[in-house]
């Protein structure tokens, strides 16, 4: 499904690295759409914490899914994760904070969770936020994040993701919530953010 392929990222130029080729991010794609503004009224460091803090629980989830640890030993999510995981006992794990790259679609990013459903053979794709809430603003990115990811799946791994999920897992929630992302890009628009991702790409890879 995946294929053994070095994938090196590079944070400067915001691109993964295939065999000498820079690949564009879901993610710098999407800001072309959708900016990314930081919230003003979050210091600084509260901010730094808070994504370190997502950053680790990420990790411990990681940990968990690939069979290092017990799901008790999952940090900074306030027993939620354990919650969620226990409502989809018909989910195996095939894939998490799985890196791809595809330069057909000229598209790379990295997997929060891959999920298939064992009695329907459907695939799910979920992206853990550790977060209180779900801006409404986030919507729109979401959308076009999850259509992109889709695309890529199928075109590299030859993967059709029948669900997405973005799942909150703050520990100031007495339970995890689930939003169902569904495919808010239409076919023009993947066009065009195919578009956008093919003109990033001739841009990182320019001679010289």
């Amino acid at each position: 499904m995946f294929a053994e392929t070095d994938i090196v990222v590079d944070d400067v130029k915001r691109a993964y690295v295939v065999d000498g080729r820079y690949i564009p991010r879901v993610s710098a794609v999407v800001n072309h759409f959708y900016p990314w503004v930081a919230n003003p009224w979050i210091p600084p460091i509260t901010g730094e914490r808070a994504m370190q803090a997502g950053t680790e629980m990420h990790a411990s989830i990681e940990g968990y899914l690939r069979g290092e640890y017990e799901i008790t030993k999952v940090d900074g999510d306030g027993g939620n994760f354990e919650r969620y995981m226990s409502e989809y006992p018909e989910w195996k794990t095939v894939a998490c904070e799985k890196k791809i790259a595809s330069t057909k679609c000229m598209l790379a990013g990295t997997l929060d969770a891959l999920f298939q459903n064992t009695e329907t053979e459907e695939y799910i794709l979920v992206d853990w936020k550790r977060s209180r809430r779900l801006y409404e603003d986030s919507g729109q990115r979401y959308a076009m994040q999850a259509t992109l990811y889709k695309h890529l799946l199928e075109v590299e791994c030859g993967v059709r993701v029948s669900h997405s999920y973005i799942v909150l897992l703050h520990p100031d929630l007495k339970m995890p919530s689930q939003f169902e992302v569904t495919d808010g890009t239409d076919g023009l628009q993947l066009e065009y953010a195919l578009g956008v991702a093919k003109w990033v790409y001739e841009e990182l890879n320019k001679p010289g």
